[in-house]
């Protein structure tokens, strides 16, 4: 987390529409700041990204692109997030990542 900038234990009640399954005093900053950065960075609103850029360092946020957890990244959103921060993703990761709603066989 960034040193300079404000710090909250929680995220902030306008993010909740991006972390809807989470009740947001349960969520930590720190300890959740993967699952907090994918969801926004999925599911988010410029408000939401903006909060997350002063939140998190340019280091973290492409840790968590560049290390995506299994099927919980939109294609387009990824791809995205991966081309915004000039990201190679490592193909059996990327595809991992992908959230598919339609599975076949």
């Amino acid at each position: 987390m960034k040193d300079n900038k404000t710090s909250f234990a929680h995220p902030p009640a306008f993010t909740q529409s991006a972390l809807w399954s989470w009740n947001l005093s349960d969520l930590d900053v720190e300890k959740d700041k993967h699952l907090i950065i994918t969801q926004i960075l999925n599911f988010g609103t410029q408000k939401m990204i903006d909060w997350v850029m002063k939140t998190y360092s340019l280091p973290e946020i492409k840790e968590v692109v560049e290390n995506p957890d299994r099927g919980s990244w939109w294609k387009r959103a990824l791809n995205h997030w991966a081309n915004v921060f000039q990201l190679k993703i490592d193909k059996e990761k990327y595809n991992r990542a992908i959230l598919n709603i339609n599975p076949q066989g």
